[in-house]
């Protein structure tokens, strides 16, 4: 019987070692992430941290701007220093650095970014300042946006151009939903705090970009060029690329009004609505939640229709919507149609995105070039955009002029969609031009 006991004692052990040793075999052998996978969850996090501290710095500016200004003339003028010098940084990065890839721009984005962050949190906020950290700001949040091309470019395959360009936006706006409810905690402590904070978040985001370098060698290597671009011959190449797209162009340009609108009018909006309705404070969140969900489903519509048809179509569905509400709805159904046209136009901008990337990939050494010609839609539409917002805004009242943004998309979505369908871009082409 002992002996009995003995032997199944024995048995039991080794079965249980056999077990073990069965699962630890299995837990070695799970797929381990390959250095570019590392590398590209290293940088969508870095950008996480990235758009965090950037949502502080935009949060805080306007408020800190404010206090230490005579008056709101003086406040816009130095808010948009920030455009005009991302409006320069657009022209001057692809004329300096033509070919650079991701990890440069990536680089310097966080260079900038940490500069301004340190120059606002550590010297007193004088004009001056402000000013200079407003500069600053426009040319590291262009810095990532080449950064963000450069990086679908070299890493990601081109049938998920269209996904990752959904990331990237869901991501974005995530920093830009949390960041302001953050903001608003620490400038009731210290009006230098956002600004501490964006620096410890810059630092963060520095930190494990510089830490997810294992896939350097499997990136796309830089393309080569022949020599330097002047400032003459890029706006030379800008124009003929522009003879191109004019039409795509335009729309990108009606896109980002709108979505400078609602930074702007929605605000005036939202708080115009105090006196009728509760649901004032619904203005901006409205806007902005769909972007958080709705852009990493964009790329399932591409499965029946172009890209580029997609983002048209959403566009002028999500403008038509917006432009008839914001002109016969009041509070419930307007922020329902503020919602709903937001789902729409959160379809339309990664698509918008990846047929920009679609470009810069086939233009070569030519792709930085597309990148400041498209960011510097961005960039205009912000420098013009709030003097037009404030003196339509004057003249016919805050929803109206949301509708009228509203209605240029709307008409630049479906030019764009009737417009030229053979672009004809490539690299031989812009050369034998004579660029």
């Amino acid at each position: 019987m002992i002996s009995l006991l003995k032997m199944a004692k024995t048995s039991t052990v080794v079965c249980m070692r056999h077990r073990f040793k069965s699962h630890s075999r299995q837990f070695h052998h799970l797929p381990k992430l390959t250095a570019k996978s590392q590398m590209v969850t290293g940088y969508f996090v870095t950008i996480a941290f990235f758009y965090l501290a950037d949502g502080l710095i935009a949060y805080a500016m306007p408020i800190v701007i404010e206090a230490h200004s005579v008056n709101m003339m003086v406040v816009g003028v130095v808010l948009s220093l920030s455009s005009a010098a991302g409006f320069l940084t657009d022209i001057i990065f692809p004329e300096l650095f033509p070919t650079r890839g991701m990890r440069f721009y990536t680089r310097l984005a966080l260079g900038f970014a940490l500069i301004t962050a340190l120059t606002l949190f550590g010297l007193p906020h004088i004009l001056w300042v402000l000013a200079l950290g407003s500069v600053l700001w426009g040319a590291y949040y262009e810095a990532i946006s080449f950064s963000h091309f450069t990086f679908v470019h070299q890493l990601i395959p081109a049938k998920k151009h269209d996904s990752t360009w959904g990331w990237l936006e869901t991501i974005r706006s995530i920093g830009y939903v949390v960041a302001p409810l953050l903001g608003a905690f620490l400038l009731l402590q210290n009006n230098k705090h956002p600004f501490g904070v964006a620096l410890f978040f810059f630092l963060l985001a520095s930190g494990i970009f510089l830490g997810s370098r294992k896939a350097a060698r499997q990136m796309k290597p830089d393309l080569v060029a022949t020599e330097h671009q002047t400032f003459s011959q890029e706006l030379g190449i800008w124009r003929k690329i522009l003879r191109k797209i004019w039409h795509i162009y335009f729309f990108y340009f009606a896109l980002i009004m709108v979505d400078m609108a609602f930074w702007s009018v929605g605000i005036l909006l939202s708080v115009e609505m105090l006196e009728t309705s509760k649901l004032s404070s619904l203005v901006l969140p409205a806007y902005m939640v769909p972007f958080l969900i709705v852009p990493l489903f964009a790329s399932k519509l591409n499965l029946r229709w172009k890209k580029s048809q997609v983002a048209f179509v959403t566009a002028a569905l999500g403008a038509l919507l917006l432009a008839i509400g914001s002109i016969f709805s009041t509070g419930v159904l307007l922020i329902l149609a503020i919602f709903v046209a937001s789902i729409f136009l959160a379809l339309a901008t990664p698509e918008i995105q990846a047929v920009f990337q679609d470009y810069t990939e086939t233009l070569g050494i030519y792709g930085n070039d597309m990148v400041g010609l498209q960011r510097s839609a961005s960039s205009f539409a912000w420098i013009i955009g709030p003097l037009i917002a404030g003196a339509l805004s004057t003249l016919m009242g805050n929803q109206l002029t949301m509708s009228f943004f509203a209605f240029v998309l709307f008409i630049s979505a479906m030019i764009a969609y009737f417009g030229p369908k053979k672009i004809g871009l490539s690299q031989k082409g812009l050369q034998k031009s004579g660029v």
